[in-house]
């Protein structure tokens, strides 16, 4: 008994011993390594994607060469071919496209063509790789969720349309090496606020920005085209850099908002109605070199209080190029300008109070300074050879006109018709010709002094000049016999209308 009692015990302590040996042998997962715990874990379902580590969802090949990827991020890569079709009908990424929201364009992609992103209304960002170098037509018009453009530095041309009608876009700062830009660019960019244009473009479109209503400043270092900024009233700043040679017609006509305006140096020429309408304007300085001020360049600028012109040997200011500054109260002209005035240049310039055109000028034509009420005082040079038909009529507070002598002037038709304060006139020495009314209607008018140069006066040359007592003539009686006069003139008694004649001859 006591045998078989031994035994059985001895029996336990062997199972007993087996299962402990089992269960220290045993993995403890309290105590795995940390590397270990994380690479079992679950990966989390809200983490963004990285992009600087792309995950491509898909890429294919097309028959024309052209690689296209769609990463994680919604991202269409293209690379390798010119772009030629319209990607966005493109039946191998037709499950993606809806989920596209940028695309960047790389290596191999020298062309991207006509509507090739037209009406993408998903992308937002586009980048352009160092490759492409055109942009064809309509390329992404109507893209209208677009709000930023990577332009890469190689393009030089970017054809019409190209950007039109992208309605989000607010940027566009143009690679330094483009040459060409079409027309309509970017018409109906109706969120774009910034241009920044390079020095390397030689051609401009028509209407690059027209309808881009919330334009507010551009800086440009190319010449400016027909109509580019016309009707932007939101424009407040222009910056034209010294690369800048000329501004063509209706550039910027219309800008109401415009204030601030900076020329270029280089500056050559400024078109008609180039800024015609910018009733926000208030100052203008035209920089020495320019050579034409076009015709009604600056017209109906009506805050236009101050305008300078800086020495020019040769600059022609058109007809109407300052009608209708109604402000215009500073008008200066530097010495040595080679100036002609065109036809009603400053009419309706009824702030202006004194004139002085400087040695150089030539020529004030028709209408040039007419009607200006406010205009007391004018100084005129000996170079002038010209003043045009009712250049100064009914300027009727006009009581001073100095004209330096020395010159061979023709006085035309009506030029001081109707300069009503006028008392004394003393026409210098090289005055040639007085034309038809050249001082009818000065009713004011007391003493008229004419130069011994005079060759021949007009028909009622001082009709209605009641108050005229004194007509003298530097000349002999018999040089004044010489003086070719119109049919009111009595030839052999030199007296107008019978009754006024000159009162001394040889004046000094």
């Amino acid at each position: 008994m006591k045998k078989l009692r031994l035994c059985f015990l001895i029996s336990l302590c062997l199972i007993l011993c087996g299962c402990s040996s089992l269960t220290n042998n045993g993995p403890d997962e309290t105590k795995l390594p940390e590397l270990e715990k994380e690479a079992s874990s679950e990966p989390n379902a809200g983490t963004e994607p990285n992009q600087n580590s792309t995950n491509i969802l898909f890429e294919e090949t097309l028959t024309s060469g052209l690689k296209v990827a769609v990463t994680d991020y919604n991202a269409l890569l293209i690379s390798g071919a010119d772009i030629v079709e319209n990607i966005k009908e493109n039946r191998v990424l037709s499950s993606y496209i809806s989920k596209i929201t940028s695309i960047e364009i790389g290596e191999g992609v020298h062309l991207i063509g006509e509507k090739a992103f037209a009406e993408f209304n998903t992308i937002q960002r586009v980048t352009i790789g160092p490759d492409t170098e055109r942009i064809a037509y309509s390329a992404f018009s109507e893209c209208t969720a677009l709000t930023g453009i990577t332009f890469g530095q190689n393009i030089t041309a970017i054809e019409d349309y190209a950007f039109s009608g992208c309605t989000a876009l607010k940027d566009a700062s143009l690679n330094q090496s483009l040459e060409s830009l079409g027309s309509y660019v970017f018409s109906g960019c109706t969120a774009l606020q910034n241009v920044n244009i390079g020095p390397s473009l030689k051609t401009m479109g028509t209407g690059v920005f027209s309808g881009c209503t919330a334009l507010a400043s551009i800086r440009t270092a190319s010449d400016v085209s027909s109509a580019a900024f016309q009707d932007l009233t939101s424009l407040v700043t222009v910056v034209l850099t010294d690369e800048v040679k000329n501004i063509a017609d209706r550039a910027f006509a219309g800008c109401t908002s415009l204030k601030n305006m900076t020329f270029s140096n280089q500056l050559i020429g400024i078109g008609d109605y180039a800024f015609s309408g910018c009733t926000g304007l208030q100052s203008v300085s035209i920089p020495a070199g320019v050579e034409q001020i076009a015709h009604g360049a600056f017209s109906g600028c009506t805050a236009l209080d101050t305008v300078k012109i800086s020495h020019n040997p040769v600059l022609l200011i058109e007809e109407n190029a300052f009608n209708g500054c109604s402000l215009l109260s500073s008008l200066e002209i530097e010495e040595g300008c080679g100036l002609e005035i065109g036809v009603s240049a400053f009419s309706g310039c009824a702030a202006l109070r004194a004139v002085t055109i400087p040695e150089g000028a030539t020529r004030i034509d028709e209408k040039a300074f007419a009607a200006l009420t406010a205009l007391e005082k004018i100084n005129l040079p000996s170079t002038l050879t010209e003043i045009g038909e009712e250049a100064f009529s009914g300027c009727s507070a006009l009581d001073t006109v100095e004209i330096a002598s020395g010159g061979a002037l023709d006085i035309r038709k009506a030029a001081f018709k109707d300069c009503t304060a006028l008392v004394k006139l003393t026409l210098p020495e090289g005055v040639l010709t007085i034309g038809e009314k050249a001082f009818s209607g000065c009713s004011a008018l007391e003493t008229l002094i004419l130069p011994k140069t005079l060759t021949e006066v007009g028909y009622r040359m001082i009709e209605k000049t009641t108050s005229l007592k004194a007509m003298n003539y530097r000349g002999s009686s018999s040089e004044w016999y010489d003086v070719k006069k119109a049919k009111d003139w009595n030839i052999e008694s030199g007296e107008w209308g019978g009754s006024l004649g000159i009162n001394k001859y040889n004046v000094e």
